[in-house]
């Protein structure tokens, strides 16, 4: 399923469904080069949403890292969906390394365990034909999700190795990046969940190149037993242990 299906789907749902008040729009997007912070990309209410938030795709101004459009909502089935596009292109002749920060608050925390979906697929054009190449972060991935309160990839939803793209001699080769994906599960009764952290962070090898990303992050809340079934299963232990006493 293409991202922009995706997208389409939940925004059907959202129309359908009840809505969730809106919120204090997510902290800016946080964006760094080699480490340095060299911009912001701000959210604004998505007008097809309620409770949603989008961004315009956005150059940020003296870099080569452009912000596509992103998106982040809540779903018909109480959980949240996020995704985004990025662009990075660079011609140094030194390695240089992407990190772009997603801060995502819910509007509201989400008890007890939940499932999440992660992907992440891109484009990888070498620019010189000496070949591209990037690393993945000490993490090992590219896509690093956090559910929030936690620290590192406590969800296992942390998707995306490095990459390299051999040398061909023609200019404007294009690598092909993925689709890498990964499911996970995390929390117990007892869990809160107050939001996700996603940083997407690689380092692109020297030369004419650039990577563009796209990934897509969902979390959803694990279904409890229905009060129906609860009681069914009481009943039904309830005459096991009468018909036990009987004889």
């Amino acid at each position: 399923m293409s991202f922009a299906s995706l997208r389409a789907g939940v925004l059907s749902a959202f129309v359908l469904s009840f809505g969730l008040a809106a919120e204090a729009a997510p902290p800016d997007i946080q964006v760094f080069v080699n480490g340095a912070p060299v911009g912001t990309v701000a959210w604004m209410p998505d007008p097809l949403v309620v409770g949603g938030y989008t961004t315009t795709q956005t150059f940020l101004a003296g870099t080569d890292v452009r912000i596509g459009e992103a998106f982040f909502a809540p779903t018909a089935a109480g959980g949240w969906e996020f995704s985004y596009g990025l662009g990075f292109t660079f011609t140094d002749v030194a390695s240089r390394t992407l990190s772009v920060v997603f801060d995502l608050p819910f509007a509201a925390s989400i008890l007890g365990p939940v499932n999440g979906v992660s992907n992440v697929i891109g484009t990888l054009v070498d620019g010189t034909g000496a070949g591209i190449q990037i690393l993945a972060p000490a993490s090992g991935t590219v896509q690093n999700v956090t559910l929030l309160p936690g620290i590192g990839d406590n969800a296992g939803l942390s998707v995306g190795p490095g990459y390299s793209g051999a040398a061909t001699g023609a200019s404007g080769t294009s690598y092909q990046y993925g689709e890498y994906g990964v499911t996970g599960s995390v929390g117990n009764a007892l869990s809160s969940w107050s939001g996700l952290g996603v940083v997407t962070q690689f380092t692109l090898q020297p030369g004419s190149s650039a990577v563009s990303l796209d990934g897509v992050v969902s979390i959803t809340p694990v279904s409890e037993p229905s009060g129906m079934v609860l009681a069914l299963l009481g009943m039904v232990a309830l005459s096991v242990r009468r018909k036990s006493a009987s004889r």
